[in-house]
């Protein structure tokens, strides 16, 4: 069962091995079951009566060809079926309904490596067994599950290792290494059902060869694994149990691996010896515009025969045909050559001369006569009216396919096929429930408040290693020495009273605006961790919310410590300890202001590029009306009003009302107004700005107010984006 084309070498030998250490380690799998199940969007039919069950122990894996709906159909066996659309039919764990508290027992595996980079693996498996895993488990039985992972998925040579950045080795771990933490993520939690989304997406033959045997190894311990694959090599696809074939959401085949050569023989299409099953059934039930495929070897041709007799198909070549009628009088196909009858008499002779050799073995592989044999026989009849149609005068399902390869009406023929075989009697439609129900341990998993800090305890880890946290710190030194360059050692005089003003302003606008931006690029990535983690229902919104709050707190308080000093020295403000504090003090909290609406922004938006499109409109109006640039007077009365809903106002206020106060100005004669100086105190700058009737300490208690409704905006922002990825 396990042979391809080639046998295989002694490391897929080593691969295929079960360790005998980890027996003990096995699984509670569970039978899931889809009961005419159909899913629409938009008036569009994506699963159309899917019916199948899976046994526990079973490694299954979902063909078809781009379009077929194997992920849709995945999602939906996993309890993620699209919110947006409509769902009919039932999926059944055990032969109960899905709930909310058996969601722990069901793990799904995204296609993309969603890890944090930062961590080892010990360290990602050991946040996820203490956010997952019961309460009552002690940190020594953690340890133990964390170890015995970490052994199954063959990483102990790189569990210190930092995963570093993908297709960056010398960095961190290898891409398998990656694929099988990603599955390790999913097992802590001792799951009974295993979803995987293409699990050898990206890699190459050898490294997709070992996570398909690690999950064969999974399967032999009692797991029930389903995974959608894209293009297996043969010695891959023999490693599963059983396989599903889609075609416009409709099932076209699901049975045995062993069987799906006789299967099709029984309608006149064959397989070719040296061509990998599962690109000939994808191939098979592509829908195409015209009759044309690309790959010459797996080339479907259709042959109307000049005289009336059965259909013909052929592959590859015009020299293998398929012929519709067999030595033994069935309808189960035979190659003629026609370029070497001899060779097809000789063989001929040599199978009617031994009719115990397995006439089945036309694929090359090493496969030997088994007891399985009568089994396949058994369901798969030739051209069996019982198996095929339940109408004597329906001629349909006789014999050989009647419509071309590649249109519609073929593979709708397939499906009719498919319908009325024993094989969907068998494996589809079973008689009753094929094993136990799943295990109910939502209620004893831990609570969100603890939830909180073990995520404060990653982002923390995390953020120390990460370098772009260093880089923003230097960032902000270097642009609190640009600034004050050229700001540098203002004077007191007319023209330090423009220049002051001036400086202040982009201070404010900097600190915004690079805090804003440096989270709009930086977070999607830690958005899509997330989005993942929330829906395997790992925690809530609002837990991750308060960790990265906690977690980013230091580095907002940090950098405006560094640009503050630097650039307060160096442009000779206010000399008073007083006023530093409150000018320190603002350009925190304008810096939390930016980094919280880059979080609103982000959390909102799909895409980085589009929550860094949303960022003019929403920082343009506050420069505006910020007081500095054009007088309030001047402003359409019915646009005044969005003046006291702008935080650069207000922070402005304090910054303007902190330097300005009981300040001495002087003048050159050149700054003279017919001799006298405009301006000698700071208090006339700001009756002349109109800022003399300003409280700034009710400002900076009204700028406070303002970065909590916006933090209560991001939090309700990021539980928007959930809702609208996955409907929870």
């Amino acid at each position: 069962m396990l042979n391809g084309n080639e046998p295989y070498d002694d490391e897929q030998m080593t691969l295929l091995s079960t360790t005998a250490n980890l027996a003990s380690d096995g699984f509670q799998g569970v039978s899931v079951e889809a009961k005419d199940l159909s899913f629409q969007i938009k008036g569009k039919t994506i699963l159309n009566n899917v019916n199948i069950t899976i046994e526990p122990g079973n490694l299954v894996c979902l063909l078809g060809p781009s379009g077929a709906g194997k992920t849709t159909l995945l999602s939906t066996l996993a309890g993620r079926a699209p919110h947006k659309g409509t769902l009919y039919g039932e999926v059944l764990y055990g032969g109960e309904e899905l709930t909310e508290d058996y969601f722990p027992s069901i793990s799904f595996t995204t296609q993309d490596d969603i890890l944090l980079n930062t961590l080892t693996p010990t360290e990602t498996l050991s946040f996820v067994g203490k956010l997952v895993l019961p309460k009552n488990t002690t940190k020594e039985e953690r340890t133990k599950r964390v170890n015995t992972v970490i052994q199954m998925l063959k990483l102990e040579h790189c569990r210190d290792t930092i995963i570093g950045s993908y297709g960056r080795r010398s960095s961190g771990i290898s891409g398998g290494e990656r694929k099988r933490l990603n599955i390790g993520t999913s097992l802590i939690s001792e799951p009974q059902v295993l979803f995987l989304d293409e699990p050898t997406s990206g890699l190459d033959s050898n490294t997709a060869f070992s996570v398909i045997s690690l999950l064969k190894d999974l399967s032999l311990r009692g797991l029930t694994v389903i995974c959608s694959i894209h293009q297996p090599r043969q010695e891959i696809f023999t490693l599963f149990d059983k396989s599903m074939v889609l075609s416009k959401g409709s099932v076209i085949y699901y049975g045995p691996v062993r069987m799906i050569r006789k299967y099709f023989q029984t309608f006149g299409l064959h397989c070719r010896s040296g061509v990998n099953q599962a690109d000939w059934m994808v191939q098979l039930v592509e829908i195409k515009e015209k009759n044309t495929y690309g790959l010459p070897q797996l080339e479907i041709n259709y042959k109307k025969p000049k005289r009336k007799r059965r259909n013909k198909y052929y592959f590859s070549s015009s020299d293998d045909l398929i012929d519709s009628k067999s030595e033994n009088g069935t309808n189960a196909p035979k190659i003629v050559n026609l370029k070497n009858k001899k060779n097809v008499d000789k063989s001929e002779r040599d199978r009617n001369g031994n009719e115990n050799e397995n006439r089945n073995n036309t694929d090359g592989n090493h496969n030997q006569k088994d007891g399985n044999d009568d089994l396949d026989q058994d369901i798969i009849v030739s051209n069996s009216d019982e198996e095929y149609s339940n109408d004597d005068n329906d001629d349909e399902f006789e014999g050989e396919i009647k419509n071309k390869p590649g249109t519609l009406a073929f593979v709708k023929e397939l499906i009719k096929r498919y319908q009325k075989s024993k094989l969907f009697k068998l494996y589809a439609k079973p008689d009753q429930c094929l094993s136990d129900q799943l295990t109910a341990r939502n209620s004893v998993t831990r609570n969100e408040f603890y939830k909180s800090w073990v995520l404060i305890h990653r982002g923390m880890i995390t953020t120390i290693r990460e370098k772009q946290k260093l880089i923003k710190i230097f960032a902000g030194v270097f642009v609190a020495l640009f600034v004050g360059s050229v700001f540098y050692d203002l004077p007191l005089s007319q023209t330090g009273v423009r220049d002051r003003m001036g400086l202040l302003f982009f201070s404010l606008i900097a600190t915004l605006l690079i805090s804003m931006i440096s989270v709009l690029h930086d977070l999607p990535y830690e958005k899509v961790l997330f989005l993942k983690e929330s829906q395997d229902r790992t925690y809530s919104a609002m837990a991750y919310l308060n960790a990265k709050m906690v977690c980013d707190f230091p580095f907002e308080v940090i950098i405006p410590i560094f640009y503050s000093i630097i650039l307060y020295n160096m442009t000779k403000l206010r000399k008073d300890w007083s006023a530093f504090f409150i000018f320190l003090l603002t350009t925190i909290m304008i810096r939390n202001v930016g980094a919280t609406i880059g979080f609103l922004l982000s959390s909102v938006s799909k895409s980085s590029e589009i929550g860094l499109g949303l960022a003019p409109p929403v920082i343009i109006p506050q420069l505006i009306f910020t007081g500095f640039l054009v007088d309030f007077d001047t402003i359409p009365a019915f646009l005044r009003w969005f003046r006291y809903i702008n935080p650069m106002k207000y922070a402005f206020e304090v910054l303007i009302n902190n330097e300005f106060t009981d300040l001495k100005f002087g003048c050159t004669p050149s700054e003279l107004v017919n001799f006298v100086c405009p301006f000698t105190t700071g208090d006339q700058v700001l009756n002349y700005y109109a800022y003399n009737d300003v409280n700034y300490t009710e400002s900076l208690l009204l700028l406070l107010l303002f970065l909590f409704i916006l933090k209560a905006f991001t939090y309700f922002g990021v539980y928007y984006s959930k809702r609208r990825e996955i409907g929870k």
